[in-house]
């Protein structure tokens, strides 16, 4: 499973779903069980992973409804991007 989903496939579909230009949602990433995992992921490898693409910014809001899956509401920043 690691290998399936290494940080740098995680930090690709991340890229893939507009991260380089914004910063992304839980309920634009989240669509089916699939990209939920994927989700999960990102979360386990911003808290762990100094070598990972992306910042977990927290919300006033502990948590959000995406496709049915209840999850933490975070936004998740490519690092070194300036922020607005």
């Amino acid at each position: 499973m690691e290998k399936r989903l290494s940080t740098k496939k995680i930090n690709e579909w991340l890229d893939e779903q507009g991260g380089t230009q914004r910063i992304l949602f839980p309920k634009e990433l989240i669509k089916d069980e699939n990209s939920y995992i994927r989700f999960v992921y990102s979360l386990l490898y911003g808290d762990s992973r100094n070598n990972f693409g992306y910042a977990i910014e927290e919300t006033e809001t502990d948590e959000v409804s995406a496709a049915g899956f209840i999850v933490p509401d975070v936004r998740l920043r490519r690092k070194n991007e300036p922020r607005p």
